[in-house]
Parts: structure tokens; C-alpha cells; sequence
């Protein structure tokens, strides 16, 4: 079994014409994580939704190569950040803004550590694109930061949450420097097409002592035993597992467990844990009452790199402090998905002129690996976000993919997933910069097969010691 990075799997949810260094991964945290207090389970699906929303909204990572991830000593976590190696936590100052052409960019806060530093800025003045006649610019994302020197600070991650709020995290800064400059361009769309609009702005950061950002503390978890457990998996062959809790993080509202699943080796298939998140988990206190389990705060990615290949990281957050200590953590299964199946391709003839809305029955079955996915409808749509093609499929638990339409200038794409309950629709978005193709087209399904490996696991955890 390998354990691959769970991204992975979600870029095959959206094949957009975007470069192979974007991991696309986290947008799916933060949409969970937008509600707080929805529970997870089994009909909960990684969906990514069908309108060209995503690409203005979605949270965009960066792929940095893992620099010993796993080897560094986290000593706690500072909600709305994340971990820390120490508590050296330096801020704004204060706000700053700058105005070009009527647009405003607002840094809000940012927030430096020994392991990274995040800014959180939102623009103002700019035009919806159902304001304008315009055509949609698209928006990378990317923002730059640079010391003194002339040295840029790295890049890790550049997001939105909608209405025009924006996180950018870069590497650290180094502890000598206190000053920096941050730096964003945007395209704004105009009648002569995308004119570029680049901003420039000073950040002076200090220990703000009216800013209080203190690290909670990791809890190490006495070192257990773990029982050895049969595992099956879709075929029902049986082999031999262990599960095990390490760490603890108490919040104000509840409790953050982190621990580990060693699995035996299984053929071509690798774990697809989100975040370490597993649905299929029971959890009960020592009166033998279930426990809710949420996916943990989007800013507490949980490492997944560097990982023997039979071990899954797993997380989850309880959001209560009443609790009747020792618990009892059951995982019944676990997810995992095949390696990709090569493409597969058919052809749709929408006509020299398709309308927006009009629509064409499909109704047939494409064979992509051993999986038989059933093509329902295509049509045409031009919404307020995006100009193309929404694709209408049976969905397969099975199967964990997309279908788009082929074109050089695609830029939008969505929709896809797996696991979930048979039968249910799923529609796939294909958007396109300028000229939507018509005629004959070519709709490309690219996936892999999702298979269950069948637990139990079980562990049992004292009550932390502050």
C-alpha cells in the first residue's frame, strides 16, 4: 500500500488547465470547515461544486516540496494559524491600505512565526463580472513578499473565501527583520480586455503585547500498545493491523486527537484520508455514549508526508470538554483508491450554434479501467461566473473522477467523486477564456476506483494531562 499525499486525489476531482505544481486539496478543508459544527459522515462526499464559482472562491496551495515536515517538534497550535515550533509570534503593526484606479487592497492582519507567516488582505472596488460586459480575468492568486534585500520571502499557499477576503501564507521571516513588502497583482477586467493593476505595500511587524497569540500546548499521550486487529479488505482476504493515539491538543471548546493506523500492506492501492479525517469512526465515552467527531480546523494539516508506506495519520476534533474519560476510538474502515486508469474519450455533437440552456441527452455507458461510468446529459451554459458545458452523470461509489470537455482553452472545471451512494446524479462544469467550442466535441473522463479496507482498529485514551 502507498500513502499518497490525499491532494492527489482531489486534483483528479478538478482537471482544470492549470499548471502541475497546484495542489488543489485544501479548498475542501475550508468549505468543510465553513460550518462550524457539521458533522461528517457517511453521506458527506468530496464534491467540489459545478459553477465557475470555484475559481474565484477556491483556496489555491501551492505545492512546496516537504522539508522534513515530520521531523520538526511542534510544540502547540494557535487557532486561526496553526503550528508552532515555539512561541517567537510577531504581528501588524498596523492595518495598511493602498488604493490604484478606484481599487482598494486592505491588509488586515498578518501574523509571523518561526515556521511561516500569513497575511490576510481584502480588495474593494472591484466590479462583479455580472456588472460589467466585460469578460472574466482570472485570478491566480499569487501574492509576493520580499525582505530588505531585495531577497523574496517563499511563497507556501494563496487563497479566497469569497467576497474578496484573501490568505496568502510565505515561509518565515527571518527574526532580525521586522520590516517587509508585500506585494499582489490582479487583473481588472475593462472593454479593452485584462489590465493589470499591481500593488505594493510596507509591513512593519513587533510583539504586540495587545495581541494576545499563545500557542496551545501538544499533549503527548502515554505511550500504549496498540492491540493487533484483523483488517479485510474488498476482496476479504485478512491481514493484521494496529492503531494507536499519540498527541492531544485541549481547545477551549473541546479536543483535538491525533494518532496513527498501521496497516498491512495492500497491492496498488493507496490511502485517501482527508486531513486525517476518517468517516467510518466511532468514538465512546466511559458510559459507553457516542462522541461526535468533526474534520479538524483547516489551518491543522496533519502529515501525511514521510510516512512508512503502511501507516495512515489520523485527526479528528471533539467538540466537547464534558467528557467521561477513557474513550474508546473505533475505526471500522478505511478508504482507498486504485491508480489512475487511463483516459478515456467520446465524442458529443452539440451543433454548429448551441444555445445557452439548450441541452442534449447522452444516456450512455463509457468504459474508463474496469469502471462503467453512465453519461446522462450535456448543456450549454453562460452563467454570471463562466461560459461552457455542465456534464450530467449516474454517480458510481466506485469511481472517484471527472469528465470535461477537451479544449485548448479551458479554465474551468469542477464537480466529480466517490464513495458516496450509488445512483445519484453528479454534473461536471467545463469553462472556457473567450470561444466556447461547438461541433463536434470531445469529452475526456479521467478517474481511479475506490475500494474500502475493513477495520476494526481500536483504541483506548485516558484523559490528557494538562
Amino acid at each position: 500500500m502507498k500513502n499518497t499525499k490525499y491532494s492527489k486525489y482531489l486534483d483528479s476531482l478538478v482537471e482544470r488547465d492549470i499548471p502541475n505544481n497546484l495542489d488543489l486539496a485544501p479548498d475542501i478543508l475550508r468549505r468543510i470547515q465553513k460550518s462550524k459544527g457539521v458533522i461528517m459522515n457517511k453521506r458527506t462526499k468530496v464534491l467540489i461544486p459545478s459553477t465557475l464559482v470555484v475559481v474565484f472562491m477556491a483556496l489555491v496551495i501551492l505545492t512546496v516540496p516537504a522539508v522534513a515536515d515530520t521531523l520538526q517538534k511542534w510544540i502547540g497550535y494557535i487557532p486561526g494559524f496553526g503550528r508552532v515550533q515555539d512561541n517567537n509570534i510577531r504581528v501588524l503593526v498596523e492595518p495598511l491600505t493602498q488604493t490604484i484606479n478606484g481599487v482598494t487592497i486592505n491588509i488586515d492582519e498578518v501574523v509571523a512565526s518561526s515556521d511561516k507567516t500569513l497575511v490576510k488582505y481584502s480588495l474593494t472596488g472591484i466590479a462583479l463580472p455580472f456588472e460589467t460586459q466585460f469578460i472574466t480575468c482570472p485570478d491566480s492568486l499569487e501574492a509576493s513578499m520580499s525582505l530588505p534585500n531585495g531577497k523574496t520571502v517563499k511563497m507556501l499557499t494563496a487563497g479566497s473565501e469569497g467576497n474578496y477576503q484573501f490568505t496568502a501564507e510565505f515561509t518565515s521571516i527571518p527574526n532580525d527583520i521586522d520590516q517587509v513588502v508585500f506585494g499582489r497583482e490582479i487583473q481588472l477586467s475593462t472593454e479593452d480586455g485584462c489590465s493589470p493593476l499591481v500593488f505594493s505595500l510596507p509591513l512593519i511587524l513587533n510583539v504586540n503585547s495587545q495581541v494576545e497569540l499563545t500557542a496551545i500546548p501538544f499533549i503527548d499521550l502515554p505511550t500504549q500498545t496498540p492491540e493487533e486487529l484483523t483488517e479485510t479488505n474488498g476482496n476479504n482476504s485478512s491481514s493484521i493491523g494496529s492503531m494507536s493515539a499519540s498527541q492531544a491538543i485541549p481547545l477551549q471548546d473541546g479536543y483535538i486527537l491525533l494518532g496513527s493506523i498501521k496497516i498491512n500492506s495492500v497491492d496498488n492501492l493507496s490511502s485517501f484520508v482527508l486531513n486525517g479525517y476518517i468517516e467510518d469512526i466511532n468514538v465512546l465515552d466511559a458510559n459507553n455514549k457516542t462522541l461526535g467527531t468533526e474534520i479538524v480546523p483547516n489551518d491543522f494539516l496533519v502529515e501525511t508526508e514521510n510516512l512508512d508506506n503502511d501507516i495512515i495519520n489520523w485527526a479528528f476534533l471533539i467538540n466537547s470538554v464534558d467528557i467521561a474519560w477513557p474513550i474508546t476510538i473505533t475505526v471500522n474502515s478505511v478508504p482507498m483508491v486504485t491508480e489512475r486508469y487511463p483516459n478515456a474519450t467520446f465524442l458529443v455533437d452539440v451543433g454548429n450554434n448551441p444555445e445557452p440552456g439548450q441541452k442534449w441527452d447522452i444516456n450512455k455507458d463509457v468504459q474508463i479501467g474496469p469502471k462503467t461510468i453512465h453519461v446522462v446529459s450535456i448543456e450549454r451554459k453562460q452563467t454570471d461566473f463562466g461560459n461552457g458545458y455542465e456534464i450530467t452523470c449516474i454517480s458510481d461509489p466506485s469511481f472517484m473522477g471527472s469528465v470535461n470537455v477537451v479544449g485548448d482553452n479551458r479554465f474551468g472545471g469542477g464537480g466529480g467523486g466517490g464513495g458516496g451512494v450509488g445512483g445519484e446524479t453528479l454534473t461536471y462544469w467545463s469553462g472556457f477564456m473567450g470561444e466556447v467550442p461547438t461541433g463536434i466535441l470531445t469529452l475526456e473522463l479521467k478517474g481511479q476506483g475506490v475500494e474500502t479496507i475493513k477495520g476494526p482498529w481500536q483504541v483506548v485514551v485516558d484523559k490528557p494531562n494538562n
